[in-house]
């Protein structure tokens, strides 16, 4: 596995979690602002703790970190 093989994984699982996010926000209660349709904070954190947690595993598995 190359680095940029790692990286495009590491993207598309959050890109996929920005999805499964947003959809079951969605469905789960009306908008009642429509045009507020922006990545929350909360998903922006969850993302990033997803991705340290993928990133950590990943050197461990390497034996670097």
């Amino acid at each position: 596995m190359n680095l940029a093989h790692v990286s495009a994984s590491i993207g598309s699982v959050i890109t996929d979690l920005f999805l499964v996010m947003k959809s079951a926000d969605s469905e789960s209660k009306p908008n009642p602002n429509p045009s507020d349709s922006g990545i929350t904070l909360e998903t922006i954190i969850s993302a990033g703790v997803v991705g340290w947690l993928a990133v950590g595993m990943i050197l461990m598995a390497l034996g670097i970190w």
